[in-house]
């Protein structure tokens, strides 16, 4: 074999590993949250986060006043303890089927479609209304607000959250965040507004997500991460993959004996 054959049959084989880094580095999805966003100018976050009350939800409410003994019948039933039972959690209103709750002394009122500002506003309106408590200052929180996070991320789990705001970023970290694998400009979310089941998808590589209606999650939101191409390729048991490897290694001899032909020429 001639010098000039030898370099050309060298310069084909080391070809080889740059155009698999190439072809693997084209179809790696995007890795870095928020990349449009400027690193030195604080980005104003114009979604406000305020979950929905739905029927199953449940309320934890507190009722402070300046004078405490107007509504220690107000709190009866929040600070209840059973003896004998250590660290007990706070006890919660359960939201019903028809979106109200059963509340001390003011009887039923409807919660459903509300948020936990709105329910704090109603109760406290209630109480001056009636004139039990001249100054009521309520606080409300979810006590079983959670979310699922499934698809793509390391520990795939349904996450709790203690109090009333949860964003997206929060709930994937909570997961271990994102695999190497998964889609962060493409991740949907399902949310059940009533009857309706909405269904929509996230871009976490871009700024626009502080404007995205599920920046913040509400009850009962599901995360899903989608996998790569490449991932589901590789999951599925008749992929594609042997295809590939046969047109890369034909396009590989094409360019070797086009390589050698013009080397033999000359």
């Amino acid at each position: 074999m001639t010098p000039r054959r030898h370099t050309l049959r060298r310069l084909g084989l080391g070809a080889l590993p740059l155009l698999m880094l190439f072809a693997s580095c084209r179809h790696q999805a995007p890795y870095v949250y928020i990349s449009d966003a400027p690193r030195d100018t604080p980005t104003e976050i114009s979604t406000r986060f305020g979950s929905l009350v739905a029927p199953g939800d449940l309320l934890y409410i507190y009722v402070q006043s300046n004078t405490p003994e107007s509504v220690v019948r107000f709190n009866e039933e929040t600070n209840s303890i059973i003896p004998g039972l250590p660290s007990q959690p706070p006890q919660g209103y359960l939201v019903s089927d028809s979106g109200t709750i059963t509340y001390p002394v003011l009887g039923t009122i409807p919660v459903e479609g509300l948020t936990i500002s709105e329910v704090e506003r109603a109760i406290e309106t209630r109480l001056r209304l009636g004139r039990y408590v001249s100054d009521p200052v309520a606080t409300v929180k979810l006590l079983n607000f959670h979310v699922a996070v499934i698809g793509e991320v390391h520990r795939p789990q349904l996450v709790h959250c203690d109090g009333n705001r949860l964003t997206i970023l929060e709930a994937i970290a909570q997961c271990g965040d994102v695999t190497i694998d998964g889609l962060r400009d493409r991740v949907v979310v399902v949310r059940y507004v009533g009857d309706d089941e909405l269904v929509d998808t996230v871009d976490l590589t871009r700024k626009e997500l502080f404007n995205s209606p599920y920046y913040y999650l509400q009850q009962n939101d599901i995360v899903y991460v989608e996998p790569s191409d490449k991932k589901k390729r590789r999951g599925t048991r008749n992929g594609e993959w042997p295809q590939y490897v046969t047109i890369g290694v034909s396009v590989l001899n094409l360019a070797y004996r086009t390589i050698y032909r013009i080397g033999k020429s000359q």
